[in-house]
């Protein structure tokens, strides 16, 4: 894959957490962990559960320190 911002040739890997992982807008005020288990509407829900983790796919540019990932699951 090549990097939109900078062009250059970007590293498969994927980002792991031990829980979820989710996109929220940068306005919203930080959730408490305990708050976090269902999602809001506004939410984007990356691949993986609470009880088993995330390993999403992502692509790395090291020049840049960029990550691209694919929010849909495959």
């Amino acid at each position: 894959m090549i990097c939109p911002y900078c062009r250059s040739g970007m590293e498969p890997g994927s980002l792991q957490n031990a829980h979820r992982l989710r996109w929220a807008a940068a306005q919203r005020e930080p959730q408490r962990i305990f708050d976090m288990i269902f999602a809001d509407e506004d939410e984007v829900e990356l691949p993986g559960s609470f009880e088993n983790g995330s390993l999403v796919p992502a692509y790395l540019c090291r020049k840049c320190g960029k990550i691209i990932i694919d929010c849909n699951e495959s």
